[in-house]
């Protein structure tokens, strides 16, 4: 069984309460975002799901704020791969 978790809900503005549109998929240690930008690692360590074990991402479509990819290997773990599909 999966899970989804709505890391954020808002639209192009954030808000103090809601984040940037992301969703993660969880199902047993395989976990990967849908949609991530701007404030994903902040929103991940908001709801104590960590960075750990994120193998993958899919984005719906592109834009420059889904950069975010490129800077979780660098600020995090340098061993952490993401696939992006």
């Amino acid at each position: 069984m999966f899970e989804l978790i709505f890391l954020g809900t808002a639209a192009a503005v954030p808000s103090a309460k809601r984040g940037l549109p992301v969703t993660l998929v969880s199902e047993g240690p395989n976990r990967f975002l849908i949609d991530c930008g701007e404030g994903t690692q902040r929103q991940l360590l908001r709801a104590e799901l960590g960075l750990g074990g994120l193998n993958a991402a899919l984005l719906t479509h592109a834009h420059l704020g889904h950069e975010t990819l490129i800077t979780f290997d660098n600020l995090y773990d340098a061993s952490l791969a993401i696939t992006v599909f």
